[in-house]
């Protein structure tokens, strides 16, 4: 079966992917292969603190009132 799927970006995007292996143009393997492939960029990540709000929750609780 030949692969629609050009480019590697898009083949492993992580949106499509179960999508591409339901239709038979990519298998686990295949993924899996392109996961041990990737490089370990751990050393280059800068670790941060991420603070959520639930501002819609607090809208809506206001407007039931």
């Amino acid at each position: 079966m030949a692969n629609p799927i050009k480019n590697d970006d898009a083949k492993f995007d992580v949106r499509i992917i179960e999508h591409s292996i339901r239709r038979g143009q990519m298998t686990f393997k295949d993924f899996d292969d392109h996961l041990a492939d990737l490089p370990d960029e751990a050393e280059e990540a800068t670790e941060m603190e991420t603070t959520f709000q639930a501002t819609f929750a607090k809208r809506r609780k206001s407007e039931s009132r």
